[in-house]
């Protein structure tokens, strides 16, 4: 069902504003099972999470986008050297 995943996958990307590190970490591999390219914005902008871990498993799911939107290898490697 394209429709119910494109609405989980945005509830996804709010999740990644939510306070508390763990749900932001699982919104991330959420985000990916959902493989919706509309959700590659929000993924993009949570390389820059306060949360160590967070950004990591951000880094591993944008690997795993590859390079389906502009901007991944840069957010990527800004993730991986933080």
């Amino acid at each position: 069902r394209p429709e119910g995943r494109r609405t989980s996958a945005g509830l996804c990307a709010r999740a990644l504003r939510d306070p508390a590190p763990i749900v932001r970490d699982a919104a991330v591999f959420a985000l990916v099972r959902a493989d919706d390219p509309g959700t590659f914005p929000a993924l993009l902008d949570a390389a820059s999470d306060p949360d160590a871990r967070v950004r990591r498993n951000v880094a591993w799911a944008l690997g795993r986008v590859g390079d389906r939107a502009e901007g991944t290898l840069d957010k990527l490697s800004d993730a991986l050297c933080d």
